[in-house]
């Protein structure tokens, strides 16, 4: 969308040719006591009462409006004093630069700790520590662990197939496809064995007679 603001002191329009519009503007709430804080500082104190209503914001305008950020008149902080810059727009004096947090926040909330006399031993890491353990405000993490999809499918195969033969436990394949095939190697799996006996008895020959005799018992 497109429209025109205009100065209410210069009566000068500005023409905004590409805007975007959106149903509520996310503004930071500031209360600022202008003709309290002001005095802070030499090169403001002629600047008049600047009112600020977060909640009436209705138009941000950016640099491609450029004309908009035309400083008419400044005012600026002695060399080494670090402080707001006063600027005047076509809108109006502005102020931008560090301002005291007490100047926007006048009242703060801080987290504190106090000890008593049974805690008198402690040391200020240990005061800091129990104050941010997790029991100390009221919540317990979960007891109860968060199984991943491969983790229930393998519990739930322990749970169906354990077994006890009377000598040891048997349990099923951990598969992640129960319908895989998979192909008998019984075969393939003695040759091999066989084989390397084989080689053993060739290289040991004393294995290959305690191996004879414990089958011919």
């Amino acid at each position: 969308m497109s429209f025109n603001i205009v100065s209410p002191e210069s009566g000068r329009s500005f023409g905004v040719k590409s805007a975007y519009a959106v149903p509520r503007l996310q503004s930071y709430n500031i209360n600022l006591k202008w003709e309290t804080v002001k005095y802070q500082w030499s090169h403001l104190v002629d600047i008049e009462t600047i009112d600020i209503d977060s909640s009436e914001i209705g138009v941000l305008l950016g640099r491609n409006v450029l004309r908009v950020h035309d400083a008419l008149e400044t005012r600026y902080s002695a060399d080494g004093i670090e402080a707001p810059d006063g600027i005047k727009t076509h809108f109006g004096w502005c102020v931008t630069g560090p301002f005291p947090a007490s100047a926007v926040h006048p009242s703060l909330h801080v987290n504190s700790l106090s000890g008593t006399i049974q805690q008198a031993n402690y040391r200020s890491h240990d005061l800091v520590t129990q104050f941010w353990l997790t029991k100390t405000f009221g919540t317990r993490p979960s007891l109860t662990p968060q199984l991943s999809h491969d983790d229930k499918l393998a519990l739930k195969i322990l749970e169906k197939t354990t077994r006890h033969t009377g000598e040891r436990y048997e349990v099923g394949l951990m598969l992640r496809n129960p319908l895989i095939n998979i192909p008998n190697n019984r075969e393939i799996a003695v040759r091999q064995k066989r084989h390397a006996l084989q080689k053993r008895f060739i290289r040991d020959p004393s294995f290959a007679r305690k191996y004879s005799n414990v089958l011919n018992e």
